[in-house]
């Protein structure tokens, strides 16, 4: 189970970094979005100061997310699964907790239509990544 873990983390830290860090998101999203949805500088703090921490925060999240995906993926019986069935059960995970996480900051935040996209897809990847992982544990 820890060999899992540790996969799933870095499996959703890289995808985190190539999806959300490119130098395309920047251009195509992050510069298209509101400036006052960002994170504040803290008084007597940077810009980049408060990047930084927004950024390990984010990384604690992704840690934190992982263990619990493990847990779950355990509890659940995941790993006994084909990698099909495990894309499947990624698919109704996605539909269920991504999809509507994507849409509502769409509707009720200042987002734009590229980066409630670059959410979804993520959200993709980052679950099947782990389910595929689960499967190939058999």
């Amino acid at each position: 189970m820890i060999f899992t873990m540790i996969a799933i983390v870095v499996a959703w830290s890289l995808l985190d970094w190539v999806l959300y860090g490119s130098s395309w998101v920047q251009r195509a999203v992050y510069a298209r979005m509101d400036s006052a949805i960002w994170t504040p500088p803290r008084p007597g703090e940077s810009t980049s100061g408060a990047q930084r921490r927004t950024m390990m925060t984010s990384v604690i999240i992704t840690i934190f997310s992982g263990i619990m995906f493990s847990i779950f993926g355990e509890w659940s019986g995941l790993a006994g699964l084909s990698w099909k069935t495990a894309l499947a059960v990624a698919g109704l995970l996605w539909a269920v907790f991504v999809v509507p996480t994507a849409v509502s900051d769409r509707l009720y935040f200042r987002v734009g239509t590229r980066y409630t996209m670059l959410q979804l897809f993520a959200g993709a990847f980052k679950i099947a990544a782990a389910c595929v992982i689960f499967a190939l544990r058999q």
